[in-house]
């Protein structure tokens, strides 16, 4: 489902989906994330990193 969010200046597509992940491996990930950062803006960054390690 997409989604456009407004800021003050500028408008967002934000792609909604639900993810499936094994949940070892959710709870080992999740317990690196420090409490002051929402899980879904850690998982924003970490597919920045990623598309930005794969673009060289």
């Amino acid at each position: 489902m997409e989604k456009k969010k407004e800021g003050k200046d500028t408008k967002i597509k934000l792609k909604k989906f639900l993810l499936e992940i094994p949940e070892e491996i959710w709870n080992k990930w999740k317990d690196t994330v420090p409490r002051s950062v929402s899980l879904n803006k850690s998982l924003i960054e970490l597919l920045k990193k990623e598309g930005e390690k794969n673009e060289k």
